[in-house]
């Protein structure tokens, strides 16, 4: 694109902040408007040589104003913008349906206000840069939409709004939500993760150790490459009505001594043996299965 008009420059500055802060999916418009605006120019050059009419005619044109109100209307970004007060001054439909906020609820209202929590998580620090003239980028910021209680990851890119003269009248930010992305990337991780633990287990199966060697290494491999807390592998004796612990690994190993055996039935672990069927709690101390009288058996 050639050279940014100082005027479209001045527009963006005043409502978006900094224009190498706008998305790229906006490049498209912002050459278009930038053409409009060079040869606005050239039409009303003559014009510019009567110093009554130049005032005016270097005031933002109301038309630009317009579209400009319109490209924040159309976004598929999140953006609001506040003033010094930390009152919004904007909400665009994006950040309605990305945060679970209307206008009417937003609008007005002190940004701590709305979201008290703020304080509480750091984020108040994202507006206090913008109108302290920063541009700022929070990344990876947990949100809970109300209402839904859904949990969301949002990124968000903080800058200050200029007036005319340069002055910071306010703040404004840009938001997107990345959960589909932060979703990709925790699977990305939780495949590399298993694919490590397999393969060491496989290298371990394949040594010429012993059984109760290869049965310590699968489990500490389980601990370092899960991120678990503890793992114990037990194995049925021949006759298959008792579980005897033969590996342990990270947390609580010093509790292994005096519950090395359990009976096939008994306790979390001897009832999960009897059924022979996975199981997966999300709540520990809840959980039908288990025993609060030998704790961390299972």
């Amino acid at each position: 694109m050639e050279q940014m008009h100082n005027q479209l420059k001045l527009q963006i500055r005043r409502y978006f902040g900094e224009p190498e802060s706008l998305p790229k999916e906006w490049q498209g418009f912002i050459n278009a408007v930038n053409k409009d605006y060079v040869e606005f120019d050239t039409g009303r050059a003559p014009l510019e040589r009567a110093p009554e009419l130049t005032p005016q005619l270097l005031e933002a044109n109301p038309d630009f104003r317009v579209i400009f109100e319109r490209l924040i209307h159309s976004s598929m970004d999140a953006i609001f913008a506040f003033d010094r007060d930390y009152r919004y001054t904007v909400w665009n439909p994006a950040v309605e349906r990305i945060l679970g906020l209307n206008k009417l609820q937003t609008l007005g209202q002190s940004a701590f206000d709305v979201f008290p929590f703020l304080n509480d998580t750091g984020g108040e620090k994202f507006y206090r840069d913008a109108l302290a003239g920063k541009t700022v980028i929070a990344s990876d910021r947990l949100y809970i939409v109300p209402g839904t209680q859904e949990q969301i990851f949002v990124e968000g890119h903080f800058s200050p709004l200029l007036d005319d003269t340069g002055k910071i009248i306010g703040g404004l930010a840009i938001l997107r939500d990345i959960s589909e992305r932060k979703r990709a990337e925790a699977l990305h991780a939780e495949k590399s993760r298993q694919a490590a633990l397999r393969a060491e287990i496989s290298i371990a199966f394949g040594s010429d150790s012993g059984l109760d060697t290869i049965l310590h290494a699968c489990g500490h491999a389980i601990v370092r490459h899960l991120d678990a807390a503890f793992a114990r592998i037990w194995t049925i004796n021949e006759d298959g009505d008792t579980l005897e612990l033969r590996a342990s690994a990270g947390m609580y190993t010093h509790l292994n001594g005096p519950h090395g055996r359990v009976p096939v039935g008994k306790l979390k672990i001897g009832l999960i043996a009897q059924e022979r069927l996975p199981h997966l709690t999300n709540d520990v101390l809840h959980d039908p299965l288990w025993s609060a009288n030998i704790p961390f058996v299972s």
